[in-house]
């Protein structure tokens, strides 16, 4: 055995591992929010919480994008509401976003988006995470709180509709 295949099982053992704790302190962050149904959770509130489509979130994204073709892109100048979107419908459908991919969807200048994205990690909303394949990209998640609560949103939302 190599050095390298040594270090690409190491790599991907470490991977796992970042998963299963992300699974976890998902799992316990929708328990202490209470969005499961006490121990075990229970099958309607994990399908209440996976019954979400990205096809809400895609319609909101289009609209709030729409609008810089009939009024000046410049009083839509906070992109964290639409980096939270985007997050959340990457989330949806299994995705991930790089930082440099994100500051592209927020369409405002980089520096204006890294210093929203360092904002929204610093509020807890979004969390960063080394890619374990090229340690120059890094990619970003909604934390666990940030995602059951635009789940609840968009419940409310669809529910509405």
């Amino acid at each position: 055995m190599t050095a390298s295949s040594c270090d690409d099982d190491d790599l991907g053992r470490l991977l796992e591992l970042s998963e299963e704790v992300t699974r976890i302190a998902s799992a316990l962050a929708d328990r202490s929010l209470g969005l499961t149904g006490g121990p075990g959770g229970g099958e309607d509130s994990k399908k209440s919480q996976t019954d979400i489509s990205a096809a809400p979130v895609d319609r909101i994204l289009h609209a709030r994008r729409a609008r810089a073709t009939y009024l000046p892109q410049d009083l839509f100048a906070k992109p964290a509401w639409d980096m939270l979107l985007d997050l959340f419908r990457c989330e949806l459908r299994s995705r991930r976003l790089s930082t440099s991919d994100l500051c592209l969807a927020a369409e405002v200048p980089g520096t204006t988006a890294l210093r929203w994205i360092g904002a929204l990690v610093q509020k807890g909303l979004l969390v960063r995470e080394r890619d374990g394949h090229d340690g120059r990209r890094v990619f970003v998640t909604l934390a666990p709180h940030a995602s059951a609560a635009l789940r609840r949103y968009f419940a409310e939302v669809i529910e509405r509709e």
